[in-house]
């Protein structure tokens, strides 16, 4: 499952994108995905630059999947003797970066990278950037998807902020160890929280183990290799560790940790406590029921200036198989803290999980009330799809937020298949010669027929797929075998 969203991962502690980030990037969706760099540099004179940059991928305009990577690399301000630069200074200075137009990479032509859902990874000292990250999104009105901390560790000699879980993060979750005796993580409080008490092998620290444990995750090989940089050494996911890092609920690393990002698709409202404990639900923000219950899980942020427009949840409710004519459901969440202002809320049907690239075709349109810090709005929405505004095939959904100069989108995790009708096919069956058998679909153009073959009426075997571009449809075959042969066709 993709998405269009934003995946950001950083590092901690004499670390930099070269060692661990750059596999772990390329495993999420190739190495031709869509990656940029984030480098805060020292500048020679006691000040810092930021520069960004292209990585791989194609141009976003064009691709059909706009899934973007960020590596965020602040090596020059994460060593040992970089005394004077906290995890507060870092996130400062990269959060104008995310939510600027002017960010430096020519070919998002305006756009800001929180345009899309934000996922924030980010390892030891990392996952105090990423926590301080979010409350400064947050304090602009920008909520945050996921964040993901990986054995955080704020060091209060830099000044390091500690790791919170902000009212406008909607999914946290938190994997940890503490069985060095020097650098280790904690559960944080607002997260669903993955104690590891089994890490041997991989690095030779479990506090890099932990980063480990989560690309097993996405990298679901075995065994499955990548070459580390800063350690100058190859490490590798074995079929040992399989078996001994996760528990029988994670299923080897199928079943956890990047399962639950949008990408994966996972279900983060899952009540299951893999290790008896904590209930992978716990992640979810409960300061409103988004359907996980109540519960006050999260931190205030200390100013919400609500800059930004937000779609925080966007599902499509009700059917996933329709033909013109006929209405839909889909259920959205949103907030926008501007009590005063009306934002514009569109949605479309789409042909990818790219919603800059022309092939999107807008279906309803309407205007939102916003409200304050303390509300959002939860409401159902009727959709009515028709030839004028729809064309047949199967479809991504998303919504888009606009307000204030700013936009923001949300795609559906559910497909919607269109068809020009539900009239149900009709078959004509002719032996021709021999053992040849034509097979007459009589439908119509825009729909999707399954033709289904069977010896008995009770085994069903279907033999092929059409989308009809005009009416009707010839299938011809020959039979192997003797005896009874039947047919039917499937709308679906």
């Amino acid at each position: 499952m993709f998405g269009a969203g934003v995946t950001l991962i950083t590092h901690g502690l004499n670390s930099d994108v070269g060692g661990w980030i750059i596999p772990m990037a390329n495993r999420i969706l190739g190495t031709n995905a869509i990656c940029y760099e984030i480098a805060v540099r020292d500048n020679g004179s006691g000040g810092h630059v930021i520069t960004t940059s292209k990585l791989s991928g194609p141009a976003l305009s064009n691709s059909p999947n706009a899934e973007i990577i960020i590596k965020l690399d602040w090596a020059d301000f994460a060593g040992t003797f970089s005394l004077g630069t906290s995890t507060t200074d870092i996130a400062t200075w990269v959060t104008p970066v995310l939510m600027s137009a002017s960010n430096g990479i020519a070919e998002l032509k305006g756009k800001t990278f929180v345009d899309f859902p934000l996922h924030l990874i980010g390892h030891s000292r990392g996952g105090s950037v990423v926590s301080e990250l979010a409350r400064l999104l947050g304090a602009n009105g920008i909520w945050v998807d996921q964040i993901t901390f990986l054995d955080p560790h704020p060091v209060s000699l830099y000044g390091d902020a500690n790791v919170h879980v902000y009212s406008t993060v909607f999914y946290a979750d938190n994997y940890f160890q503490d069985m060095d005796l020097i650098t280790y993580g904690a559960p944080v409080a607002g997260a669903y929280n993955r104690h590891l008490t089994s890490l041997a092998d991989g690095y030779n620290d479990n506090h890099s183990n932990v980063h480990l444990w989560y690309h097993g995750t996405i990298d679901l090989s075995t065994p499955t290799s990548y070459f580390d940089a800063d350690d100058n050494a190859t490490i590798s996911v074995t079929e040992a560790m399989r078996q001994a890092w996760w528990n029988s609920y994670e299923h080897r690393g199928t079943n956890t940790g990047f399962t639950y990002s949008l990408i994966r698709g996972g279900n983060r409202f899952s009540p299951d406590a893999p290790t008896g404990t904590a209930r992978i639900a716990d992640g979810i923000n409960q300061l409103w029921n988004f359907g996980a219950g109540s519960n006050a899980n999260r931190v205030a942020l200390p100013s919400n200036n609500g800059t930004w427009a937000n779609l925080i949840q966007f599902h499509l409710t009700g059917t996933n198989l329709m033909a013109f004519g006929q209405s839909n459901t889909a259920s959205i969440a949103l907030q926008w803290a501007k009590p005063t202002s009306n934002a514009t809320v569109q949605i479309f049907l789409d042909n990818d999980f790219n919603p800059y690239n022309g092939n999107e075709q807008l279906v309803k349109q309407f205007t939102n009330p916003g409200n304050t810090t303390n509300q959002i709005s939860f409401g159902a929405i009727g959709l009515g799809i028709y030839a004028t505004n729809a064309t047949p095939g199967v479809h991504t959904i998303f919504a888009k937020i606009s307000g204030g100069g700013h936009t923001r989108y949300l795609y559906a995790p559910e497909l919607l298949t269109v068809m020009s009708s539900l009239a149900a096919p009709r078959l004509n069956i002719a032996l021709i010669s021999g053992n040849q058998v034509r097979v007459d679909v009589q439908a119509l153009a825009g729909q999707r027929v399954f033709l289904g073959r069977s010896g008995n009426l009770v085994a069903w075997q279907y033999v092929a797929t059409n989308w009809l571009s005009s009416n009707g449809w010839s299938y011809s075959e020959t039979r192997t075998t003797q005896g009874n042969r039947f047919y039917k066709a499937v709308l679906q």
